[in-house]
């Protein structure tokens, strides 16, 4: 995961229980508690909301505000919008709400109180919040009348002379790399930009130039593959100041924001000396800081969101403009092809798109005037055509796509499918949803990376076939690194349909007493992408993943019944955990306290946030003693702990400014400064991370295991170096913590079971998992990971995570990998120290004497060159893999003492 981190502004009454969902039409406004759980807790991907938040439903629409001591994800404290959705479908994609000053996170608006209130007709929540003297009063409303649309009022004015006095106010929607967007003006339409964005976050103030778009809709949609699909309209209706005494109403200038980390409407808090308002050029920019709210004075922010099922644009245009005429047709394709139709006005600017049905039949609402149709597929050009609409609905004729190749895949064998163009045929993107969508830099858009893989899981859901344009492709067929690669030609022309022969992938390397296990994998319950969780699974099992652990971000799932679903609870382990994942700046924590990952969990399906602790403004070791005591004692792993090696040592001075939240050894959380692993634990500011608890007795430190590998070796070419680096400074001084591997994979295209863990385990098979066996290998280090060797490792008969005796032993083993692994070194470190190479025989073994003059331990590295056929199906990495540590007694006292730092570690 890389969270979402918008540093400021620069950077920027009870109505009777259910047992089922309110019928239409019935008006709810109540707190969510054990006995209407069952009706009121929604679901769907990014469902959050359980007993203790609030509900607010008219029988049609299902919304919820988090309970008040329920955190957010910006804030400590609850009152936010959570979920979205119809009552009687798991749809909600809806991540969060936040009401921000500035446009900083670190000045949410926390609410304080929520009344809720109903009719016959409304029901109403209403909230109060404040950030420091600010107050914000947002009533959010549901109707019967209007049944599919949230209004939200707001009221904004400042307490009292001495409250904060911002120049901004910001209606966030954290929809971070989660929902595509299309920005939409209804006041001018040529101003809608649709799909193409322009980043802000994390950019210079100057990008709000570009970025912000004077539209008043931002649509919001689901992928096409969702379960339920849904739509969001969220609609900037209005926006203007005046003063409590009923004096003159004036508007007040708004801009909407949107790239792939956030979606805001900001609103300036009084009129622009210099400008009109429509545009936020450098003059109006530059405005900001000196404009202000007075004493007397009130802002109303007036809001909807229309919620729609469907995965279209036009779901909430014909809404919209749903008076205007009715334009329809037909889109001839082949069968199954997948075709989207957009159509933009005569001037260029978009103003809707949508999806034909089945039977290739397609509907749209358009005002009056003159549009080009575009009808984009998977063959070739897209086919356009000019349409003029007036009052009177219009039948256009029929738009026909030429036939594009269809491609049967295999069955009955599970493998992932990597298709690569080849003599100048670009690589396809197969799950390319035909939007459009992008995100530019500067005007510049930046590179969509193309999934190219297919995961076939041989179970019920495995897609039969794909779609490429005309050109000439290699196919690899691929099962993780224990099995061949097989590889075949195919060229493709005009509609012709072929099948795919390839052989399937034929396992190469046994790896008995071991299983391959990835502790940090995500998919659409986590906020940050909308992956679906059914692809998950098809996509570990077709890698040769043994064991996958659920790491959503902020929520605990379980892909058990998913695997049941799909006939595959023989195939794989899936074990139920959660990513905590904090994301707010705090006294207590400076920096956040990063992300660990913890399980086996339980998850709790009433439960806000499905029974995940708050961790926000709290130190790292309050969250692991909460974990500790809520669920057990579950496995707790640092995640991605430093990304280089600029903050490790000796510091530059402005070393704060490339402190990584996400990352906790770059700040330490409640030391507010990186961890030095060139100093002992005693020493500043290492000691943070061995101060207890005086209650608890926890400490930052204790967690079982810390992330060496993390995704793609190319994305951060020092990050295992660094890590290695921090790892053998506290292995050095006594923590006992496990080195893990993981993919912290996401979306579409991030490589998931690579890298892996070897976990040693007598009981090997699915079968014959267990949970506790397999914890317990993880915690006392018996384990390696590798993203293609596979090794054998003993210090004289004793393995990783074991303690041998005597200062003398051979340090021996076994190399091995499919033969498209190529290994070429194997490098041996005591104490984290480099102590030599050992060769390497034709059939792998190796040996070579340890001797040590006091307690000490051994780990090894092992590497070599990417072939071509490994960048092929692992590119952005090369093969690798290291030991955990095995423990020298030298003395043979049954004690093991730590070496301390009396060596400076290796920096390789």
């Amino acid at each position: 995961m890389r969270a979402f981190a918008l540093k400021s502004f620069c950077a920027i009454g009870l109505m009777g229980l259910s047992l089922s969902a309110p019928a239409a039409g019935t008006m709810v406004a109540e707190q969510i508690t054990a006995s209407n759980a069952d009706a009121y807790v929604q679901n769907g991907p990014d469902a959050s909301a359980g007993i203790g938040d609030w509900i607010l439903s008219n029988g049609t629409l299902c919304v919820t505000l988090a309970a008040l001591d329920h955190e957010g994800d910006f804030s400590a404290r609850g009152g936010t919008l959570r979920d979205i959705g119809f009552c009687h479908r798991d749809d909600d994609h809806f991540v969060s709400g936040q009401d921000l000053l500035n446009g900083s996170q670190s000045q949410p608006v926390d609410i304080s109180a929520i009344q809720a209130s109903h009719s016959r007709q409304k029901a109403a929540l209403v909230t109060l919040g404040e950030n420091a003297g600010m107050m914000v009063e947002t009533r959010y409303s549901l109707s019967a009348e209007v049944a599919n649309r949230l209004k939200i009022n707001k009221r904004i004015w400042r307490k009292n002379d001495d409250a904060a006095d911002p120049g901004i106010f910001s209606s966030l929607s954290f929809n971070y790399h989660s929902l595509e967007t299309f920005l939409l003006s209804t006041q001018n339409p040529s101003r809608s930009n649709g799909f193409k964005q322009e980043k802000f976050v994390g950019r210079s103030s100057m990008a709000f130039t570009q970025a912000a778009r004077k539209t008043d809709v931002i649509v919001m949609l689901s992928p096409h593959d969702a379960v339920e699909p849904i739509a969001y309209g969220w609609r900037l209706l209005s926006a203007h100041r005046q003063s409590t005494d009923g004096g003159d109403r004036v508007a007040l200038p708004s801009f909407a924001l949107a790239d792939r980390s956030a979606l805001a409407f900001v609103t300036l808090v009084e009129p622009l000396t210099i400008g009109d308002g429509e545009n936020l050029g450098l003059v109006q920019l530059l405005q900001v800081p000196f404009l202000g709210l007075e004493l007397g004075q009130e802002i109303h922010i007036e809001e909807e969101i229309i919620v729609a099922p469907s995965h279209d644009v036009a779901a909430i245009t014909d809404d919209l403009y749903a008076h205007a005429a009715r334009v329809s047709g037909q889109v001839v394709a082949g069968a199954g092809q997948k075709t989207s139709l957009h159509i933009d006005r005569k001037d260029g600017a978009p103003f809707t798109q949508l999806t034909p049905d089945a039977d290739g039949q397609f509907s749209a609402h358009l005002p009056a005037g003159d549009y080009q149709f575009r009808l984009l597929s998977r063959a070739g050009q897209p086919i356009e055509t000019a349409v003029s609409v007036a009052a009177d609905d219009v039948r256009i004729g029929t738009l026909s796509v030429p036939p594009a190749a269809r491609i049967d895949l295999p069955r009955g064998t599970p493998m992932r499918l990597i298709f690569r163009g080849t003599n100048g045929t670009p690589d396809p993107h197969l799950e390319d949803q035909l939007t459009g969508y992008g995100e530019a830099v500067d005007g510049q858009m930046l590179p969509i990376e193309a999934a190219t893989d297919v995961h076939l899981a041989a179970t019920l859901g495995d897609p039969t076939h794909v779609y490429l344009s005309p050109g000439s492709y290699q196919i690899y067929s691929a099962r993780g690194p224990e099995f061949s690669v097989e590889t075949t030609t195919l060229t493709v022309a005009d509609g012709q349909a072929q099948k795919l022969n390839i052989q399937a992938p034929r396992r190469l390397v046994e790896t008995q007493g071991f299983m391959a296990a990835d502790l940090h994998v995500h998919s659409g319950p986590s906020f940050d992408n909308a992956f679906s969780t059914h692809k998950r699974l098809r996509s570990f099992i077709a890698e040769h993943g043994e064991v996958m652990v659920a790491a959503e971000h902020d929520t605990i799932f379980d892909f058990n019944p998913l695997l049941a679903q799909i006939g595959a609870s023989d195939k794989m382990i899936a074990i139920t955990g959660s990513e905590v994942t904090s994301t707010l700046a705090s006294a207590r924590a400076p920096h956040t306290i990063g992300h660990m990952n913890f399980f086996p969990l339980e998850r709790q399906a009433h439960a806000y946030r499905r029974g995940l602790p708050a961790h926000e403004n709290r130190r790292t070791r309050d969250v692991l003693y909460d974990m500790h005591v809520g669920f057990g004692a579950p496995f707790a792993q640092l995640n991605h702990a430093r990304e280089n090696l600029k903050l490790s040592g000796d510091l530059p001075d402005d070393y704060q400014e490339a402190v990584d939240d996400e990352a906790f050894f770059t700040h330490m959380g409640a030391a507010n400064h990186p961890f030095n692993p060139t100093l002992e634990l005693t020493q500043f500011p290492n000691n943070s991370l061995i101060e207890r608890d005086p209650v608890t007795g926890f400490r930052d430190i204790d967690f079982d295991a810390m992330e060496l590998m993390n995704g793609s070796q190319a994305y951060r070419p020092e990050r295992t170096q660094s890590l290695r680096r921090d790892w053998h400074a506290l292995l050095s001084q006594g923590e006992r913590i496990s080195g893990s591997a993981n993919s912290d994979s996401h979306g579409t295209t991030q490589q998931v079971a690579l890298p892996r863990n070897m976990v040693r385990l007598a009981a090997d098979t699915v079968a014959d998992f267990s949970i506790d066996g397999f914890t317990n290998a993880l915690r006392q280090g018996d384990f390696y990971g590798t993203t293609g060797p596979f090794f054998d490792l003993s210090l004289s008969g004793t393995g990783m995570g074991g303690t041998h005796q005597g200062s003398t032993g051979t340090l021996s083993g076994r190399v091995f990998s499919a033969d498209w692994v190529d290994v070429d070194r194997l490098d041996v470190q005591i104490n984290g120290n480099a102590i030599g190479q050992a060769q390497i025989a034709d059939d792998g073994h190796f040996s070579m004497p340890i001797e040590v003059t006091g307690d000490a331990y051994v780990t090894i590295e092992i590497s070599g060159q990417a072939s071509d056929i490994y960048q092929a199906v692992y590119p952005g990495y090369f093969p690798y893999a290291y030991s955990n540590p095995i423990y020298i007694d030298a003395n043979s006292d049954g004690q093991w003492t730590p070496p301390g730092l009396s060596m400076p570690l290796t920096e390789k």
